[in-house]
């Protein structure tokens, strides 16, 4: 009896060591207590004991084929995690060529056509560059000419002779001589008798009386500014 306890629970010993799953231990460990249970309680016969080691080794097979199994279902899974990973890798990629190959010609007509705006957009910034530098010089050019103008006008207004008159009192002998009946002695004298401020005192030239004093008058040129 001694012998056969002995026997059973060096079953349970290898069987531990060979099986080192949860799984296995949960089903071995009870199974090797009852056998020994049987054996200190006395079996009736060696073939009630074989019977019971043969169902007991039994059951190992079955516990090792099942573990046999979970192993190759796990290798099955881990396999199959691949070809998904794989298959979403290339479905990924595939419609990424798919929507390349479609939108191509589109994205580079709209790269052609934005590479085009931007040299319109240079071109009419350049130009408006330079209707500024026109509108600039315009501006100074209308400036200038208001000055002038301005200036112009303020002469104007300070010479009171108006254009054709002859200003007695500053012309030179020559310009005198367009007076009716002025000629160069008349002017030299007229030169020497300056200033002159009516008609009537142009009377104080030698030979112009009354009647030549009315004729210069009515020509109209002197200015007696």
């Amino acid at each position: 009896m001694i012998i056969l306890f002995i026997g059973s629970s060096l079953l349970v010993v290898m069987s531990i060591r060979k099986h080192g799953r949860l799984f296995q231990k949960a089903i071995v460990l009870p199974m090797s207590a009852l056998l020994s249970l049987g054996i200190l309680a006395g079996c009736s016969s060696s073939t009630e004991l074989q019977d019971a080691i043969a169902s007991a080794e039994e059951l190992e097979e079955v516990v090792g084929e099942k573990d046999e199994m979970i192993e190759q279902l796990t290798i099955e899974v881990k396999e199959l995690q691949e070809q998904m990973e794989d298959m979403e890798s290339g479905v990924r990629d595939e419609i990424e060529a798919e929507l390349k190959e479609k939108y191509e010609d589109e994205i580079s007509e709209l790269s052609e056509l934005i590479t085009e705006n931007e040299k319109s957009l240079k071109k009419k910034n350049e130009k408006i560059s330079e209707l500024e530098g026109e509108i600039n010089a315009l501006q100074k050019e209308i400036e200038k000419a208001s000055s002038t103008a301005s200036s112009t006008n303020t002469t104007s207004s300070n010479d009171s002779c108006g254009p054709g008159t002859v200003k007695i009192n500053s012309a030179s002998e020559t310009e005198l001589q367009a007076i009716y009946q002025i000629g160069p002695e008349r002017a030299a004298q007229i030169v020497s008798l300056r200033p002159f401020s009516s008609y009537s005192d142009m009377k104080r030239i030698s030979g112009i009386g009354d009647k030549h004093a009315q004729a210069i008058e009515d020509q109209g040129i002197i200015c007696f500014d």
